[in-house]
């Protein structure tokens, strides 16, 4: 078995999932979490660039290659599950402010 990994884990879509989490919770309608917005936002946009410069700089044979295409994917998946849920808690909040103001 390899040795375990030492150093920062990277934790992608935990903005987004901090997000979900406080709306949940939350009794009434909280605050707009603009700081957690834009960090998914940021996250996303990184996570694109970086999964294009992927996408550009491989050739014919490195997309056939398992590992690539499955990190294309995995990007692909992070960037989706991230969009999912900042839409989530921005329909979680119309809801809420609807049932208050009808």
């Amino acid at each position: 078995l390899p040795p375990p990994r030492t150093g920062r884990r990277m934790q992608v879509c935990q903005h987004a999932k901090d997000l979900i989490l406080e709306i949940k919770h939350a009794k009434n309608i909280p605050s707009y979490n603009n700081d957690k917005m834009t960090k998914v936002s940021n996250e996303t946009h990184q996570i694109y660039r970086d999964l294009m410069k992927k996408i550009r700089s491989a050739n014919q044979d490195d997309l056939k290659d398992p590992s690539v295409t499955a990190s294309i994917a995995v990007s692909n998946e992070i960037i989706q599950r991230n969009k999912r849920m900042a839409l989530a808690y921005l329909y979680e909040r119309v809801k809420r402010i609807e049932d208050v103001w009808w």
